[in-house]
């Protein structure tokens, strides 16, 4: 038997397409994790808890996606970094980033976290229609 969180999680990662989603409240990022990964995604997760700004945010998401040490920190370098991701395997479905704690003040300022949502958009929007779509989505 399923428990209820999981198939709740399951639920929620069957129904995602390519974009920046907000994962039900409730849902651990364990069980979206693990839904993510058996809906065919290729699953990578980035922890913005108390980043505190713009490097801790950049340096989030190096850590998170691995990033190659080609990619700089600054916002166009994940810009560029996001809409590449060649070093990056795909699954059946694409790939899905989770995002936690994207909140204001402790991951950064709202001028930042509008910067970096601005990023996230426009990566997820280059790789719609692709094989290999980017879905987003931000855990409580």
């Amino acid at each position: 038997m399923t428990p209820p969180e999981l198939s709740a999680a399951e639920r929620f990662a069957d129904s995602l397409r390519a974009g920046v989603h907000y994962a039900p409240p409730g849902l651990a990022m364990w069980s979206i994790r693990a839904a993510t990964e058996a809906s065919g995604f290729a699953t990578l997760t980035v922890d913005l808890e108390g980043a505190g700004g713009k490097v801790g945010i950049l340096d989030a998401f190096a850590t998170g996606l691995d990033f190659p040490a080609w990619v700089g920190r600054n916002w166009d370098a994940l810009d560029d970094a996001m809409r590449d991701l060649s070093w990056l395997p795909s699954g059946v479905r694409g790939r899905a980033v989770l995002v936690r704690g994207f909140a204001w003040p402790s991951a950064g300022t709202r001028h930042e976290l509008n910067v970096l949502e601005d990023v996230l958009r426009s990566a997820v929007d280059s790789w719609a229609g692709t094989d290999s779509p980017l879905v987003v989505v931000h855990v409580t």
